[in-house]
């Protein structure tokens, strides 16, 4: 006889309880450990070396024209 098990997933972290931090820049709560929140974003390192080289881009294309 074969034994069938039914897996059960665990229930959802409901968003208050989830790995929540405060903004670097104005402390408003983030979620998943983001060191920003939406409005701030652009601090990130990341997202400020993108954004530069995407301007740079822009501005050669500025230049071709």
């Amino acid at each position: 006889m074969i034994e069938s098990h039914r897996v059960v997933p665990p229930e959802p972290t409901p968003p208050s309880r989830r790995n929540t931090v405060g903004c670097l820049v104005c402390a408003k709560a983030t979620t998943g450990g983001k060191p920003y929140c939406a409005r701030h974003v652009d601090q990130m390192p990341y997202v400020a070396q993108l954004s530069a080289r995407l301007a740079r881009r822009r501005g050669r294309k500025g230049d071709a024209a």
